[in-house]
């Protein structure tokens, strides 16, 4: 059948068009590609928008071109306007999708004129300070001009090798609590004598159910560095009953292993399981739950959750360190370490720096190695935990020199000693001090260097002979801190608690945060700290400042406070209202770590508050 021109509307329509922008997609496309090592660097790239938020990624290879790992890319024309100084209007949802990317996420901008493209790693850096100054849909990201691709130039190649390394480390996690994670799994295994298919009515299994999903929704996002902390090998909490009715109900929670079929809800057996077995629920690993009151998970499943996690959570956090990837802290970390042990680690003491690579064959060869040759052990011990906390401040003495130097030349012969020691130290996480060598190590760091002044004060009971500070070294340390503590406190909180970031707001509802060095002459009077909680009268960028109280420039005064009751002040041209004054002592800066000390102290305070406005369960026993 024929039809007429005029009856032919399919005929003479056309097929739908490509963007109006899709030709010049596909000419920074091939610019950038232009621009790469071949040999290197393997595209995998699309253009109008294929995939969400990215364009595909670029996967880097070695020499023998095995693969090393991938980047996931965002490619986008320059405007003109933008050509000397590269930036880009950034979406709030693509900086979104930065942040819970696992791969690192590159910005491209390519300028097809000039054959070149500059690119932006969208790290926690660059999402941070766009979070503080987004106030739209989008914000303004600037892209350095030093980080330009020509075709010449092939320094891009070990900065995406390290945004690489670095994402590896972070994705392998933070591998604390290994003897925790030990006792743990023999925990679990004499608990399965006592566990059998449940019997439960189809009511009750709904109630766990739904008890167990809030558990589990929780420990997955908001506390998901406890998952990755103690439970990284278990898929999902699930959980054995042991009495469950209208209203009471009593329980273990029991991590499921992801390499097994476990029912997700079992029962206990009697109580004779119990009191053969009670070492099995001292609440250090497993905790034995009984509600007597009330059956809560069935009355409150949500506040029952969130009540057992505190508990475990917070006994995790009086012990351990979670990390942060950032090197101010790693220095400060590994620094303080090495102060601590340095006769035992074989350094001279309170230098400058001290060499990464050498701490790191002390620790993993040299000192297992000298351990293992001057102990006495049984001939079936096979493998020994050294302890090197007893050594904290040893004297120097030339047999342990001597000790240390046949160590080295017992390695140098290839020697393999018996027994495997491992260096231990429940003062300093020494999976955090693994963690941190291997962050700077990969950083292309050669030594850890020393943060603050050693000398301030007496050795002994410094912190507590304020008498005898040496306040210039005192307030250098202090203004060094605090130039970085709220930063490391916002990496902190957002690498370790994602999902809480509103939470655990450094400033909260306020904007600005006075420190106020306060110390007299009198030797009798501690020296201390003002915390001045501001809001400005216009909209300033959140900042914290640090002051001595005898500054000029120091915009408070105690005495006004005090005397004439004046709560509010002028600095750098704007004016604040005072909303709180509290006291802080200086007794964090003489901890083994300052910065952990102070933001596990401002984080524990604000979870806790979290935690009660989830109004938790009180008749757990």
């Amino acid at each position: 059948m024929t039809l007429q021109n005029d009856d032919q509307p399919i005929a003479d329509s056309f097929p739908a068009p490509y963007p109006k922008t899709s030709p010049t997609e596909l000419q920074s496309k091939i610019t950038f590609e232009s621009l790469l090592s071949t040999v290197y660097v393997k595209p995998d790239l699309r253009v109008m928008d294929k995939y969400p938020n990215t364009d595909g990624h670029i996967e880097l290879t070695d020499q023998h071109q095995h693969p090393i790992g991938k980047i996931e890319v965002q490619l986008k024309t320059l405007a003109d306007d933008d050509l000397i100084t590269p930036k880009y209007q950034c979406a709030k949802h693509f900086l979104k999708y930065c942040s819970d990317s696992v791969l690192p996420v590159i910005l491209v901008a390519v300028n097809n004129a000039q054959k070149k493209a500059f690119w932006l790693s969208v790290d926690e850096d660059v999402i941070i300070d766009a979070n503080q100054r987004i106030t739209g849909e989008s914000v303004s990201i600037k892209i350095p001009y030093e980080n330009c691709l020509d075709g010449q130039n092939h320094a891009y190649l070990a900065a995406w090798e390290k945004l690489i390394r670095a994402a590896q480390t972070k994705v392998k996690g933070y591998n604390g609590l290994l003897q925790e994670k030990g006792l743990l799994e023999t925990k679990l295994k004499q608990l399965e004598e006592g566990l059998r298919p449940s019997s439960l009515s189809p009511e009750a299994l709904t109630e766990i159910h739904i008890f167990l999903n809030h558990y589990n929704t929780i420990l997955d996002t908001e506390f998901a560095v406890m998952k990755q902390t103690l439970y990284a090998r278990y898929w999902k909490i699930g959980i054995g009953i042991a009495s469950y009715s209208v209203d009471r109900c009593a329980f273990v929670l029991i991590p499921l292993d992801s390499g097994r079929n476990d029912p997700i809800i079992r029962e206990l057996a009697a109580d004779s399981f119990f009191k053969r077995h009670e070492a099995l629920f001292d609440g250090t690993i497993l905790s034995y739950s009984a509600h007597i009151s009330q059956n809560t998970i069935r009355n409150n499943p949500e506040a029952l959750s969130y009540s057992l996690i505190k508990s475990e959570f917070f006994r995790i956090m009086e012990k351990y360190n979670l990390p942060v990837n950032e090197p101010v802290i790693a220095h400060e970390y590994l620094v303080n370490f090495i102060d601590s042990f340095q006769v035992t680690l074989g350094f001279e003491p309170e230098q400058d720096t001290y060499s990464l690579k050498q701490l790191n064959f002390i620790l993993k060869e040299a000192l297992p190695v000298e351990i293992a040759q001057n102990y006495n052990f049984a001939d079936w011990v096979k493998d020994f935990n050294y302890n090197i906390d007893s050594t904290k401040n040893t004297r120097p003495h030339p047999n342990l020199t001597r000790r240390k130097e046949n160590a080295i030349s017992l390695l140098k012969a290839d020697f393999v000693p018996a027994v495997k020691v491992t260096v231990s130290s429940e003062l300093y996480h020494m999976e955090l001090i693994y963690y941190y060598l291997d962050l700077l190590l990969q950083s292309g760091e050669q030594n850890a260097i020393r943060m603050y002044q050693p000398e301030m004060g007496p050795k002994i009971n410094m912190k507590f002979d304020w008498a005898n500070w040496k306040m210039p070294a005192i307030i250098a340390n202090l203004e060094l801190f605090f130039q970085n503590f709220t930063r490391l406190y916002q990496k902190y909180v957002y690498q370790n608690f994602r999902h809480l970031q509103q939470e655990l707001d450094f400033y909260d509802e306020i904007n600005t945060i006075f420190y106020v060095l306060v110390f007299d002459d009198d030797p009798a009077k501690q020296p201390f700290l003002e915390v001045y909680k501001l809001n400005a009268d216009t909209e300033v960028v959140p900042k914290s400042y640090f002051f001595k109280q005898s500054d000029p420039v120091c915009p408070v005064s105690r005495k006004e406070r005090f005397e004439m009751e004046k709560w509010d002040c002028d600095f750098n041209g704007v004016h604040y209202k005072i909303l709180s004054v509290s006291v802080e002592t200086l007794d964090f800066l003489f901890e083994l770590s300052p910065t952990y000390c102070l933001i596990n102290k401002q984080v524990t305070k604000k979870l806790k508050q979290f935690f009660k406005s989830k109004e938790e369960v009180q008749d757990t026993y």
